[in-house]
């Protein structure tokens, strides 16, 4: 009577759910905040970084960042945003497995599309009143949709 015994290694973990779709707050034609709700499932290991993509949809070139213990990250013309360009931005979480087993990737977030102006769309009205030799009041209307303003954000459709 033989018997036969075998041994399974089986890894601890696996890779973490996709964060969510991250929102985009265009601060100015030149500089974006993004940020993202952490993943549902961790993968049973701790959420130990995320890689942001930035990809500029006229060629397609991208960018990655590692983003390490915060769930937001600044674009700005230090890394290379241009205002009047469209990009895309997406998120992946790393976990302990994802960091040291990179065929076992974290799955990405959705896209989410921002563009940058270098002008505003709409000029704000002006008005002048109380003018004398030396002074003058002058009054306008605020901009106040980020269209009006020079930029937007929007979904991919």
């Amino acid at each position: 009577d033989s018997t036969s015994s075998s041994s399974n290694e089986m890894m601890a973990g696996t890779s973490p759910s996709s964060p969510g779709k991250p929102s985009v707050n265009v601060l100015d034609p030149t500089t974006v905040n993004i940020t993202w709700i952490e993943p549902f499932d961790n993968g049973g290991a701790p959420i130990i970084s995320y890689t942001v993509t930035i990809t500029k949809t006229s060629d397609s070139s991208t960018q990655e960042f590692t983003v390490i213990d915060a769930l937001e990250f600044m674009f700005d013309s230090t890394k290379s945003i241009v205002a009047g360009t469209s990009y895309t931005a997406k998120v992946v979480a790393n976990n302990f497995v994802t960091n040291y087993f990179a065929a076992n990737t974290g799955a990405d977030s959705a896209y989410t599309s921002f563009s940058t102006s270098v002008i505003p769309t709409t000029a704000p009205s002006l008005s002048a009143s109380l003018i004398t030799s030396t002074s003058a009041t002058v009054s306008w209307t605020l901009l106040t949709s980020n269209e009006q303003k020079g930029y937007s954000t929007s979904d991919p459709v």
